[in-house]
């Protein structure tokens, strides 16, 4: 008998919950459509943006006065793929790219600090995980170790948290760039966004009073036009945090791989054809591949506890 995990159980009663709720009626979810889920759930599409899918799908008929009903959730897989493959940068991943790092509870650095959290919990599962690999597979896990704790480090700088007294500097590969500067305080780096944004706003103000308006407005201009540019830099780090760790994930996914021994591999693969035996044929040929793939993937990561990748999926 196939097992299925907590997650995985939680996830198709989720999706199923509340793709019948925006449909409107009780009829049960078809075999078709948990194919489609189940091969979701294997690609490590978080179940947020499934979600988030489902209802830009609804959201937009019901605008249109579309009459037909939503009967099948293959008419929502466009959306959810779409927000997945740019990982959801039209949705905001919580608030640790955006609102003010200095707020309350779940404020942009309580979230940082959530990713930052995750993340060494996943390098110290890498790290006894080297035991069971060969040695390259070991020494390729230890820098993918290095560049995590590198992540880590620049989530807590962009918030101006303490980064447990390693040195400063950016940890990531080779030729690129920190997403943001570090602090040389915790909090500086939002005083200084701050004050930055008054002196915008004071310069703007001398330019407009001498041509006769009002400091008041001069004042929400330069707010509007900090916000925008906040904004803008919070779907930047946004995009360069979730490229390391797509990088990160997919070396991760060849090392287990290339790397575990025959018989692990073979027990992977044992799982994964039981576990999809039932929607095989729901599947289109090309989908059932790419899925099995992922599911040898995902079993042996399940051997190390080990997690996929992306900010989205770390804050679930």
């Amino acid at each position: 008998m196939v097992s299925v995990s907590a997650d995985e159980k939680r996830y198709l009663r989720e999706v199923e919950r509340h793709f019948l709720k925006r449909r409107g009626s009780p009829l049960l979810v078809s075999p078709r459509d948990w194919a489609l889920v189940m091969s979701w759930f294997e690609q490590g599409i978080p179940l947020s943006l499934v979600i988030a899918g489902i209802d830009e799908v609804f959201d937009r008929r019901e605008e249109r006065g579309t009459p037909h009903r939503v009967r099948s959730l293959s008419l929502c897989r466009p959306a959810v793929e779409d927000l997945w493959e740019d990982r959801g940068s039209r949705l905001a991943a919580g608030r640790a790219f955006s609102g003010d790092p200095d707020g309350g509870a779940g404020s942009g650095a309580e979230e940082r600090q959530r990713l930052a959290d995750a993340l060494r919990a996943e390098v110290l599962k890498l790290r006894r995980a080297v035991a069971v690999l060969g040695e390259k597979g070991a020494e390729r896990f230890q820098g993918i170790s290095l560049e995590l704790e590198g992540i880590a480090e620049d989530l807590l700088r962009g918030a101006g948290l303490p980064t447990a007294g390693r040195a400063s500097g950016c940890r990531g590969r080779a030729g690129e760039s920190c997403v943001e500067e570090a602090p040389a305080a915790p909090g500086e780096a939002i005083r200084a966004r701050r004050s930055g944004a008054g002196e915008t706003g004071r310069s703007g103000g001398e330019r407009r009073n001498s041509r006769g308006e009002t400091g008041r407005a001069r004042s929400r201009g330069g707010r509007a036009g900090g916000r925008r540019r906040s904004g803008k830099q919070a779907a930047e780090a946004h995009r360069a945090i979730e490229s390391r760790l797509v990088q990160a994930d997919q070396e991760i996914g060849a090392i287990l791989l290339g790397e575990s021994s025959e018989s692990d591999l073979a027990a992977a693969r044992q799982q994964a054809l039981e576990r999809l035996a039932s929607h095989r044929k729901h599947m289109s040929s090309s989908i059932y591949d790419q899925t099995l793939a992922r599911a040898v993937e995902n079993r042996l990561r399940d051997r190390h506890g080990l997690r996929r990748l992306s900010l989205l999926l770390l804050l679930e």
